[in-house]
């Protein structure tokens, strides 16, 4: 009698521990330490994933041809269908100034501002040099 006791309760407690851990282990995206500036070799971790080496032909150029191609392609005034273009609105600042809607800037797109992790991995890219990779 006093062993079927003892196991029944080693189970409640190896589940109560299990849950502990369970809980326990939830990442905290918002308390992982800010990164070192001037450290070249910091690797730059937020909710939006690594942003230490943003790609231009795997992130950036996806993004301008889902979100503002339809728009800004070869035909009109605005034309960022293609690197060169989008670097010209890059070096001006228009191009994360749009994103945000800063200052003197019409808010891009017109139809509701990207999410913020798309407006982050594009403001790296630009800080990061606009480097077509």
């Amino acid at each position: 009698m006093e062993l079927k006791y003892f196991y029944k309760n080693r189970i409640h407690f190896q589940l109560a521990f299990l849950m502990f851990l369970f809980v326990s282990c939830k990442h905290d995206i918002g308390k992982l330490p800010k990164p070192i500036s001037g450290n070249s070799n910091t690797v730059v971790i937020s909710e939006c994933g690594d942003l230490s080496v943003v790609s231009y032909s795997t992130q950036i150029q996806p993004i301008i041809n889902l979100k503002c191609v339809s728009c800004h392609d070869a035909s009109t005034g605005i034309k960022l269908y293609n690197y060169p273009n989008l670097v010209l609105y890059a070096n001006s600042g228009q191009l994360v100034g749009c994103l945000n809607g800063n200052g003197s800037y019409l808010q891009m797109p017109p139809t509701g501002s990207l999410d913020s992790c798309t407006i982050k991995i594009i403001a790296s890219w630009v800080q990061q040099g606009k480097l077509n990779n």
